[in-house]
């Protein structure tokens, strides 16, 4: 019982080393920079250097330490003397094949054991380790080490460039900013792909104050006004408000209805099929929903079941590759001003989300004060209690947000200043 509490302790710190790897942000990388004097920051900063093999080395690791702690533990209770002697007694009373009841007792202790696993997936660690990667992964780098040199053999080292010339091997100390760009773009699609498995459709979605929706009593004139001026492929519909959404209009039904009159009955395009995703709901999960009903949008309901906005294919998607842009996109959906390192200026209405993946933070990083906040305003709004005046200062956790323009009814521009490390 021993070894396979150790065998746990040992799975729970590959995890947690995962999860501080894809938690770390830019400024905790800067600050083990100018703690270079250190051997554990060193070897920390190495680690985020070489993070493929790295979390190719976890992954293996973390495999090998199921089958071992699965395989060994229900091999050795099939064996001991007591389960044997109750299965086969089981056996003789009922009546069953003794080898049914020993490959039902075998799936049994392996579905228990597999329990215990997906318990362990389902901590969100990197909520408890935000803003402390950096002295986690400092204080596991020997750990990490040991690993990667176990697994060297078994992960394929990325090959090295070919010169166009003599089609020889480049020295691979040389780092053009191409290959320097394409391998940082690499690294950041990995840890995306690692973070989307805790991404909720709240974090994603668009908020009810940004939908474009349509009344289902308009005329045609008026509804083809707003679909020119809203430029989106699909539309939501309501009656009444927001919070009775009957369908979605597909704007390409339209095209050959487009010389009708005003009394033309465009609501017979309506599609009922609407799909409604929880706030709280995975974006894995739905984005499986969308595959499978061939659905591009759903409506966001809250706990109370409103509408609290929409949620796109596209959404999720930007998740992991990050902005999708097409010939009908703005230049920048996301109006932001980086001032120096440690000073972002943004609109009021950016979303939360969008505001940590600029400037490098952890998704769940306000998730302990945002409550039902899914803009930075609304992040103000919650933290002060009122719409704060122009000039007013906020500080939380280290974070110092200033109000640079505001009115009566809502907040306009924040200026959002890192903590120092």
């Amino acid at each position: 019982m021993g070894w396979f509490i150790l065998g746990l302790l040992i799975y729970f710190l590959v995890l947690l080393a995962e999860n501080a790897l894809v938690a770390i942000s830019q400024q905790e990388i800067e600050q083990l920079r100018m703690d270079a004097s250190s051997g554990s920051a060193r070897r920390a900063i190495s680690l985020t250097r070489e993070i493929r093999p790295v979390m190719a080395a976890l992954l293996l690791a973390r495999i090998l330490l199921k089958l071992l702690l699965v395989v060994f533990p229900a091999t050795g209770l099939l064996q001991s003397a007591t389960v044997q002697t109750g299965l086969f007694e089981f056996a003789r009373q009922s009546g069953l094949p003794e080898k049914f009841v020993w490959l039902t007792a075998g799936l049994a202790i392996t579905f228990m054991l597999a329990l215990v696993f997906w318990t362990f997936k389902r901590i969100n660690i990197r909520k408890y380790i935000a803003g402390r990667a950096a002295p986690v992964l400092e204080r596991l780098s020997f750990f990490i080490i040991f690993w990667k040199s176990l697994f060297k053999p078994f992960i394929k080292a990325p090959e090295p460039a070919k010169n166009k010339d003599n089609n020889s091997e480049t020295d691979e100390n040389s780092n053009t900013p191409s290959s320097l760009a394409s391998e940082k773009r690499e690294i950041e699609l990995l840890k995306s792909i690692v973070k989307f498995g805790d991404v909720t459709v709240k974090q994603v979605m668009q908020p009810r104050s940004k939908v474009v929706a349509v009344d289902f009593r308009i005329g045609f004139h008026e509804l083809l006004a707003t679909v020119r001026e809203a430029g989106f492929s699909r539309l939501p519909v309501y009656q009444e408000d927001l919070d009775n959404v009957t369908g979605i209009l597909y704007v390409k039904d339209l095209l050959q209805h487009l010389d009708k009159s005003d009394d033309f009955e465009w609501q017979s395009l309506i599609r009922t099929n609407v799909m409604l995703a929880p706030e709280s709901k995975r974006g894995t999960e739905l984005l499986t929903e969308f595959k499978r009903q061939k659905i591009h949008m759903a409506i966001v309901v809250d706990e109370y079941g409103g509408s609290a906005g929409i949620v796109t294919l596209e959404d999720i998607l930007e998740e992991v590759t990050g902005e999708i842009r097409d010939e009908f996109d703005e230049e920048s959906d996301i109006r932001f001003r980086k001032l120096d390192d440690f000073n972002y200026l943004f609109e009021g209405q950016t979303i939360l989300n969008d505001v940590c993946r600029i400037i490098g933070l952890d998704p769940d990083t306000f998730d302990a004060v945002r409550g039902n906040a899914d803009t930075l305003a609304g992040l103000v709004l919650e933290l002060k209690g009122d719409i704060p005046k122009t000039g007013a200062e906020i500080v939380w956790n280290g974070y110092l947000i200033t109000v640079i323009a505001a009115n009566s009814r809502r907040i306009e521009q924040l200026k959002l200043t890192l903590p120092r490390l």
